[in-house]
């Protein structure tokens, strides 16, 4: 129902490199896939690692991912290119608190709402295999 990463975020536009912790749980996957998210910038990923492994928790797997952000209104669309040996298609998240932006984002894309679902990428891995 949920998990805890360290993401590294290298930053293209500015090159500069930031690193989080951040858990995640699975609120809700009814119409939306609803997440309780919490995230705190550290200084470095072996800081992150040393709490993660003081708390109990354990590596489960490490992905590598591209990913390029968009803002649209108060929206954001995130277009990811994970390692082909986890996840071999792209893929669009969009983040957003309103259902119509929602739909206007979708449309805008040239997909509609029956395109979308609010599975985790494990299930639509699951699904695709």
């Amino acid at each position: 129902g949920g998990y805890a990463r360290i993401r590294i975020v290298e930053n293209i536009l500015n090159n500069s490199t930031e690193y989080y912790m951040t858990t995640k749980k699975i609120i809700s996957q009814d119409k939306y896939k609803v997440m309780d998210e919490n995230e705190v910038k550290i200084s470095n990923g072996e800081v992150g690692k040393k709490i993660f492994e003081s708390l109990g928790l354990k590596l489960q797997q490490s992905i590598k991912k591209s990913r390029e952000s968009y803002k649209y209104k108060n929206s954001l669309i995130e277009i990811d290119i994970n390692d082909t040996s986890f996840c071999p298609f792209p893929y669009i998240e969009i983040e957003t608190k309103s259902d119509d932006e929602l739909a206007e984002i979708v449309n805008l894309l040239g997909y509609t709402m029956d395109d979308t679902t609010s599975d985790t990428i494990y299930e639509i891995l699951k699904h695709e295999r």
